[in-house]
């Protein structure tokens, strides 16, 4: 289902855009995004690669970050943010401030996982993430979660988050408390 045409209002307004075009054709991504009462999730699917795979056969540890971060940048996507106003002209930043993962069951070279994203929790200057990574049968293997800060882009010091940004948070924002990933 496409969406009207997104307007944004304020200073913020740039990095929203108009209808999404179909930019996810690739065989390896297929996106979904799961509407509920209880939360908005996103979640996208991919084959895992060769070059991930460690020695002993199994995805190298910090690969699992970057699953993540496609995810997290799918995400955006999909809300019709343009990534590269991160990057350009933006008086702010997003550093990831922490990030952990809990690794439950082993992924392999050709396994075709899928990663959902939650949000967790969003603050007046940061916002955490949930990523519950499953394998083709919903088997858990990993679970991880990133906490984003906004920072001034010449001072770095937190600045709050922008309204369209937190209105996305807010929306996708997990109704539950979400599980402790040291348990």
């Amino acid at each position: 289902m496409r969406r009207g045409l997104r307007r944004a209002h304020g200073k913020h307004g740039a990095f929203l855009r108009g209808p999404r075009a179909q930019r996810h054709g690739r065989d390896h991504t297929r996106l979904r995004r799961n509407r509920g009462r209880a939360r908005v999730s996103f979640t996208i699917e991919l084959a895992v690669r060769f070059q991930d795979i460690d020695a002993g056969g199994v995805l190298f540890f910090g690969r699992i970050y970057d699953y993540c971060h496609q995810a997290y940048e799918e995400f955006w996507g999909s809300e019709g943010i343009d990534r590269a106003h991160f990057f350009a002209g933006a008086e702010y930043l997003v550093p990831i401030a922490h990030s952990e993962a809990d690794y439950r069951l082993p992924i392999r070279h050709g396994d075709r996982i899928q990663v959902r994203i939650d949000v967790a929790r969003v603050g007046r200057a940061s916002f955490t993430l949930r990523y519950r990574v499953t394998g083709s049968e919903g088997d858990l293997r990993v679970e991880a979660s990133t906490v984003h800060a906004f920072v001034n882009r010449s001072t770095m010091r937190p600045i709050p988050i922008p309204e369209p940004l937190r209105a996305i948070l807010l929306r996708h924002l997990l109704r539950e408390p979400a599980p402790n990933l040291a348990t």
